[in-house]
């Protein structure tokens, strides 16, 4: 009986330890105060010997991991105390349990041979002597006749139990104060060791030389930091405490069920091997199962995949009734693999019950056996049964934390790793020149060199050029001739693989590199700015300077006078990578930060390129000033910055072309000379732009001007807003404009707040209706299975109080009964457990379905913009889909089920003991708490704590990921210590709280580990007492004893079995709101007019558009397009013009922001969006082919009919030019085109989709460049099915080549946004205007 409530105890234990350090700890990866605690020896460190290592790398496993020692080899003299101490707690208290078997035993013995004892009396003879005249005495009055009979009694049961309790009160005061030093013992060294091994990465992360960073992205150094250090945190924290735990009960657990009764013993083991070979044979079944569901739904998936990533396709052609049918297709599949699933685990979970009540059955009808037969007492019985399981129980329990500790050991293999990486380029080094007075001459002499992640790529190739002190020089070329990369080699970055750079007559490698880079400044084209403010983003320039010099140095950067503009001036944060400033703003605070350290040598790298032309001007000057009286090299593109330069030096492919300054250059009419040229093109192309957009604006009517300055300006002020206030104006409001008016919208976010959330569990419910009938009959097989708990303890006492029995012959027959009786059980838990897993697989497999295929329906019919959204990219769509239906299980049928079972399992458990003894129930009742809020508590502190360290961790996660991002601007401040420093300080948060977490947690788990034993004693203290007073009998005793103990146990199961609620519900809200999105334009919609005959006129009014996701681009400018039936309109333009834009909108995918687009002089939005596409063909430039039959696709054209004759398909293929080629295929019109039509050429696939756009014999063709991916032949070929598809047809052609829509009757030249030219080829060419211009250039 208490068999169960050991298990139960060392299955909680074992789930904390499952939990483990990580959570228990917290987490908590730790910190330390600063560098000088590493310096001290690490005791560990000497286990470390390089040969190990090298051993480790030579010998490849399957997977590296690190030996045991070494994982701890940044333990102190500290860490080893407490690890010995933790694990000579875990060890002693695991013997504790077994040793409380014993004392169990002794007091089952002690009240059986009380009633044993009285069998040998003569009764008559003691009636006689000791009781009233006439007074019968017989076996079963003996004790009740105690108050009426003086007898002579030697045997005082109360003295004798009390003995044992005061045992077990000692037991549980040992328990208290092991449990506490196992856990806290090894929770504080791996909290200290983790914070150690932290430190140690970061700072080995941000001494490695540029190369490193150049091979390993941020990403997976991040993931060192946190993931892995996670990992070996979880394996060398308290679970192994918890190991050591389980091992020693393990081991005497075994030893005790040998000694007190090896007989028994290897009887009960017999069971153990069919317990293993039924799980592992279930365990493969379960797993087959699992893969069959998993293809079932990969294949579904492969469908949502390939629908999500070509939407556009699939709803211009109508296509999401078909695609719905294929994907429930292989739902159902799924489905029924599912359903199997549940009914196996059912059985699995079922049998290892039957097979647990089979060894009671046998081991306690062994038992009486030997109790008969053999000198055994049922208290040994007790003591082997309960040893041996505890021994196998807690074998299981160790295994979860032996695997944690081998993951900890491939852990530290890679963050070892990084450690011990070795460098060339030693930031921190000690040694190298330092001088008093640096000039600052500089010269490369024959330097080759190529990026050590790119060998074979030559930058550069034996390049050579001087700088005197007080020159600005200037390096110009085409971008990749090498003219960052001598900066780089300069800051010494890289080491070149030939030649030398000499600053001052000395070999950059021989100075001291960090002294060398305190005395270089550096503004380079992108400026990093930290997340601080403004004045200790300055200081990064060199810590030491005054308030004065701040001033001074932002004076000279031309930034002093915005800074004093500002609210909080030098005290104002500059947002994440400077985000809160402008980009000119941010070009000058760099500068002032390179000033400030005063610096002799000045690298500009392109300071200037990404300005606009105000703020190149202001930050030139800034420029131009700081570099008087110091040795200057700057990088341009734009040449007119570096005009006034001493020396130019021309670089192509590595090598210097040309040298000298501006003039003599121009003269020699080089490589130069045609830079200077290009750049003069542009720069008059772009001032006739100017010019011709502002002509444009002259000629819109004043009701648009309005709307549209209102958009410019709102335009105009988003391009100019920083990032961050973008996000800020964008999270809260929607801008609409109606009719003129501009309504702000409340961000949605904040409507749903506002909202009142339904029930989400109750629409869940309503939604599972249809199998309502499985949820109920499983919900009886749970209040069974609840019952059995309490029935067993029944049972249980029953034939623990057979032995007080003196007839030998009665005791078997009953014995016999009761282990029928345990059979019983077993069989009713198979089947119940069955019914269980197979009735709620059956409800919730088909809630599944049902809400993934409501889910891709209600995809489906959300509008375009809805697929723009970054968060709803395919892959977010696909995952959705995949797993939150299947989340949402967990709050339906089961979850009531398993509330029935519990309800019923405590209940029964309770109303029966109070039947027997309401004195004894109360008094456990009082224990309950303990145990049931301890292990709340233990679990509470598991998540609470954890997300607030994860805050303090993501401060900490935000220094390492700043730094190493930005590593180049770190290393060039030198700044490497100071955030090294940063990061150890907010480490010490969560080391803080993880250490007051473990000692919370450790005093937790300490009373839930030792409650046991004392509600043992004070149960058998009371209970002696009540039986000598002949209140209840033992049988009584031991019947509530096990009623609850057997129903709060069977709680705690289910609850660990417990799907997660609370992800369940989360992962329906996130469906219902999906299922409840009310989508802009919808998809699935019938509702609107049909044309009846439809001509397809098209008229654009007035219209302007902007995308809802970049709303900061206005796409069209009150565009007035009229098209008449038949007519056969081109599109060109440069690209980002709007073409594509106008064909959307002629699909309605978006609808136009302001203005309207008339379909044959109606609305288009007053139109049946099912019909209206159904009369359009379009042919995009990369035509979507689906995973199907060439047939298949070309009928997809027309959704609207199931079987199209394959005359009609062949027709249409005719019509495509493409029926040919298909005849020459071997399967024909059968053959399956691949994923995306990758079996066939890109030629084959655009016919293909021509013939799709014709079978359904549209009025209205869209081509955006159909032709544009083709060759030459393939062209003409396709563009002959072109013309003759397009006759008596409305069409709108978007081209590039313009060869291709030479015969339109009208073609329209557009240019952001608006037509600027329009007519016939001949009239267009005659204007000389912006289509004489393409023409020219494309028809060269």
């Amino acid at each position: 009986m208490i068999d169960d409530y050991n298990e139960k105890v060392s299955s909680k234990n074992g789930d904390i330890s499952d939990l483990g350090p990580r959570e228990i700890t917290n987490r908590n990866d730790v910190s330390s105060n600063s560098a000088q605690k590493l310096k001290k020896s690490r005791f560990f460190q000497k286990f470390r010997n390089t040969d190990d290592q090298e051993e480790v790398v030579a010998v490849a496993k399957p997977k590296e991991s690190v030996s045991l020692l070494n994982l701890f080899r940044y333990a102190t003299k500290l860490d080893l105390i407490l690890m010995l101490f933790g694990t000579a707690s875990g060890l002693a208290n695991g013997v504790i349990l077994p040793i409380m078997i014993i004392v169990f035993g002794g007091i089952l013995s002690k009240f059986t041979s009380r009633s044993t004892d009285a069998c040998s009396l003569n009764f008559t003879a003691l009636a006689i002597e000791s009781c009233p005249e006439g007074y019968t005495l017989s076996a079963s009055n003996y004790f009740s006749s105690l108050s009426i009979c003086k007898f002579n009694l030697t045997f005082d049961l109360q003295s004798e139990i009390t003995q044992q309790t005061l045992y077990l009160t000692g037991i549980g005061c040992a328990s208290i104060v092991l449990s506490y030093f196992q856990v806290i013992c090894w929770s504080f060294t791996a909290e200290r060791q983790t914070k150690a091994i932290r430190q140690k990465l970061f700072q080995s992360i941000l001494r490695k030389e540029i190369v490193y960073f150049d091979l390993h992205k941020t990403g997976e150094l991040n993931t060192k930091l946190t993931d892995d250090v996670d990992k070996i945190h979880d394996g060398i924290g308290d679970k192994l405490g918890a190991t050591a735990q389980f091992t020693a009960s393990f081991l005497t657990g075994f030893t005790l069920g040998f000694v007190y009764g090896w007989k028994l013993a290897l009887v009960i083991l017999s069971i153990a091997p069919l317990l293993f070979v039924s799980a592992a044979l279930f365990a493969r079944l379960a797993s087959g199962l699992t893969a069959m569901e998993l293809k079932a739904y990969g294949r579904a998936g492969a469908v949502a995949e390939e629908v999500f990533s070509s939407i556009r396709t699939v709803l211009s052609y109508g296509g999401q009734e078909r695609e719905e049918k294929r994907y429930e297709q292989h739902l159902e599949d799924a489905k029924k693999s599912g359903i199997k699933k549940g009914a196996i685990n059912g059985i699995t979970i079922g049998t290892v019950w039957f097979l647990i009540y089979g060894a009671y059955a046998l081991a306690f009808w062994y038992g009486a056996k030997l109790i008969r037969e053999d000198q055994y007492n049922i208290g040994d019985v007790f003591i082997v049964f309960f040893s041996i399981i505890i021994a196998v129980f807690n074998l299981g329990q160790a295994s979860p934390h032996i695997q944690a500790l081998s993951q900890a050991r491939a852990a530290a293999y890679l963050v070892w790793e990084v450690i011990d990486a070795p460098c060339k380029i030693i930031s921190d080094s000690k040694t190298g020149v330092t001088k008093d007075d640096l000039t600052g001459d500089i010269r490369f002499s024959h330097v080759h060199f190529s990026y050590p992640s790119r060998s074979t790529v030559k930058i550069l190739n034996g390049i050579s050029f001087d700088i005197k002190h007080g020159q600005t020089i200037a390096l110009v070329g085409s971008s990749g001739s090498g003219k960052s990369t001598c900066v780089q080699l300069l800051q010494r970055f890289y080491d070149p693989d030939e030649g030398s750079i000499f600053v001052d007559d000395r070999r950059v490698d021989e100075y001291n590199l960090k002294w060398l880079r305190e005395h270089i400044g550096v503004v380079s084209q992108e400026p990093i700015l930290f997340q601080a403010t403004i004045r200790e983003n300055i200081l990064f320039g060199r810590d030491t300077a005054t308030d004065a010099e701040i001033h001074e140095a932002a004076k000279m950067a031309n930034a002093h006078n915005f800074i004093m503009e500002l609210p909080d001036k030098y005290e104002t944060q500059v947002g994440d990578r400077g985000a809160t400033l402008s980009g000119g703003q941010k070009q000058r605070i760099a500068i002032a930060r390179a000033l400030v350290r005063d610096p002799k040598i000045l690298l500009l790298d392109e300071a200037t390129s990404a300005l606009d032309n105000e703020s190149e001007k202001i930050v030139q000057v800034a420029l131009d000033r700081a570099a008087q009286g110091r040795t200057t090299l700057v990088i341009a593109h734009r040449l007119s910055t570096i005009r006034n330069a001493h020396k130019i030096v021309v670089l192509n492919k590595g090598e210097v072309v040309e040298e000298g300054d501006h003039e003599s250059l121009m003269e020699l009419r080089g490589t130069y000379h045609s830079l200077i040229e290009q750049q003069h093109l542009r720069q008059i192309e772009e001032e006739e732009k100017l010019a011709f957009e502002r002509n444009q604006s002259l000629t819109i009517d004043p009701l648009e001007e309005n709307q549209l300055d209102f958009l410019r300006k709102r335009a105009s002020t988003i391009i100019s807003m920083t990032p961050s206030a973008k996000i800020v104006l964008f999270d809260k409001t929607r801008i609409s404009i109606t009719d003129g008016n501009v309504v702000i919208e409340e961000n949605t976010d904040e409507k749903k707040k506002k909202e009142k959330k339904p029930n989400i569990a109750f629409q869940m419910f309503l939604m599972n209706r249809p199998e309502w009938l499985y949820i109920a009959i499983g919900c009886v097989s749970c209040l069974c299975n609840g019952g059995i708990q309490p029935a067993f303890g029944v049972v249980l006492s029953k034939l623990t109080a057979v032995f007080q029995e003196c007839d030998p012959k009665v005791q078997e027959e009953r014995v016999i009964l009761y282990v029928l009786l345990f059979v019983g059980f077993g069989v009713l838990m198979l089947t119940t457990l069955f019914l269980q897993g197979f009735l709620f697989a059956c409800s919730g497999e088909a809630l599944t379905k049902r809400l993934r295929s409501k889910t891709f329906h209600s995809i489906l019919r959300q509008e375009i913009a809805y697929f723009d959204d970054p968060n709803n990219n395919t892959g977010a769509l696909c995952t959705r889909l995949a797993t939150e239906a299947s989340a949402v299980q967990g709050a339906t049928g089961v979850r009531i089920g398993l509330t029935l079972q519990n309800l019923a399992a405590l209940g029964t458990g309770i109303i029966i003991s109070f039947v027997f003894s309401w004195q004894l129930t109360l008094l456990i009742l009082g224990f309950v708490p303990f145990m049931v809020i301890g292990g709340f508590l233990q679990s509470r502190l598991m998540t609470g704590f954890a997300s607030k360290d994860k805050k303090a961790f993501e401060n900490a996660g935000k220094v390492t990921v700043e730094s190493i991002q930005n590593i180049r601007t770190v290393v060039q401040l030198t700044k490497e210590d100071y955030f090294y420093e940063q990061y150890c300080s907010l480490l010490q948060v969560p080391y803080r709280s993880s250490i007051k977490r473990a000692n919370l947690f450790s005093i937790f788990f300490s009373i839930t580990n030792s409650v046991m034993f004392f509600s043992l004693a004070a149960l058998f203290r009371l209970g002696a007492y009540l039986v000598n007073q002949q209140k209840i009998t033992f049988e009584d005793l031991l019947l509530c004893f096990n009623c609850i103990v057997f129903g709060a146990q069977s709680v705690g199961q289910t609850a660990s079995l417990a799907p997660d609620y609370r992800k369940a519900v989360d992962s329906a809200e996130k469906i219902v709101e999906l299922l409840n999105r009310q989508p802009a334009i919808d998809n699935s919609s019938r509702d609107g007019d049909e044309i009846s005959n439809f001509g397809g006129g098209l008229e654009f009014v007035n219209v302007n558009f902007i995308y809802p996701n970049r709303p900061e681009s206005i796409v069209l400018k009150n565009f007035k397009l009229k098209i008449s039936p038949g007519q056969r309109i081109a599109l060109v333009g440069t690209s980002g013009c709007g073409k594509s834009t106008t064909i959307q909108l002629v699909e309605r995918f978006y609808d136009p922001t302001i203005g309207q687009l008339l379909i044959d002089s109606k609305d288009i939005r007053s139109l049946n969006l099912q019909w209206y596409r159904s009369q359009i063909g379009i042919v995009s430039q990369e035509p979507v082919l689906f995973d199907m039959s060439i047939k298949e696709n070309i009928a997809y054209g027309d959704n609207s009919r199931d079987d199209i004759p394959m005359e009609e398909i062949i027709a249409a293929a005719q019509n495509a030019n493409i029926h040919s080629f298909i005849q020459t295929l071997p399967h024909g019109y059968e053959t399956n085109c691949g994923a995306k039509g990758a079996q066939l050429s890109g030629g084959q696939k655009q016919r293909i989709a021509i013939a799709r756009a014709l079978v359904r014999n549209p009025k209205i063709l869209l081509f955006d460049e159909a032709t544009s991916a083709l060759d030459s032949e393939n062209e003409k070929i396709v563009q002959e099915a072109l013309d003759r598809a397009q006759q008596n047809r409305t069409s709108i052609t978007i081209a590039h080549r313009l060869s291709t829509i030479q015969n339109a009757d009208m073609i329209c030249v557009l240019h952001n946004g608006v037509i600027v030219e329009s007519g016939t080829h001949e009239e267009l060419i005659a204007l000389h205007g912006r289509y004489y211009h393409l023409a020219a250039g494309k028809l060269k």
